[in-house]
């Protein structure tokens, strides 16, 4: 029997990340957003998965392994929240740095990475707003995930209207493995 690979959701929403990773045959085992809304409908599109509502700053591997019972998953999905590095925010730092070490909703990035690192998956894949790769903010993201063991980072960059969906974004999904881009469906 051929065992599905495991997938943890950080910021996993209402799961629209994980679903199509279920979709393709993957175990979706924990899903973790810090508001109770979209983690009970997490819960109910996902009802074999655990769920955790809690801020990620307050999660750790070793809480993660207590709760799934399993040391180590194959992959780690999520999409920090872009308002610190989207352009449509007035409110953006004019410093891209400071999005990324300074603003403290930006700083959840580097708790994506910091999971990431103790978790040690197969794979992981980071979904943002390509803005997050503006100046220095590419190479800063480079040293953070080599710090925390992933030397080899992709980021790649997706339209969605390319994947049968009825709008026009692009994303960017960082991750240690090529995403190669399918044309529409």
């Amino acid at each position: 029997m051929k065992l599905s690979p495991l997938v943890i959701d950080l910021f996993c929403g209402a799961g629209g990340f994980s679903r199509g990773f279920k979709e393709a045959g993957y175990k979706i085992i924990l899903g973790i957003d810090n508001d109770k809304n979209p983690a009970r409908t997490y819960k109910q599109n996902f009802p074999e998965a655990y769920v955790l509502v809690e801020d990620i700053k307050n999660i750790t591997a070793q809480l993660i392994k207590d709760i799934t019972g399993y040391e180590q998953p194959d992959l780690v999905i999520g999409g920090p929240p872009c308002e610190p590095f989207t352009p449509t925010n007035p409110r953006r730092k004019p410093n891209p740095l400071d999005r990324l070490y300074s603003d403290s909703i930006g700083q959840l990035v580097l708790h994506f990475i910091r999971l990431v690192g103790e978790l040690k998956p197969r794979i992981f894949i980071m979904e943002n707003v390509p803005a997050i790769l503006d100046g220095p903010l590419k190479n800063a993201l480079r040293r953070e995930f080599a710090r925390v063991g992933y030397k080899r980072i992709y980021f790649n960059l997706l339209r969605a209207e390319d994947y049968g969906t009825p709008s026009h974004r692009l994303r960017v999904f960082i991750s240690n493995i090529e995403i190669k881009p399918k044309r529409k469906v």
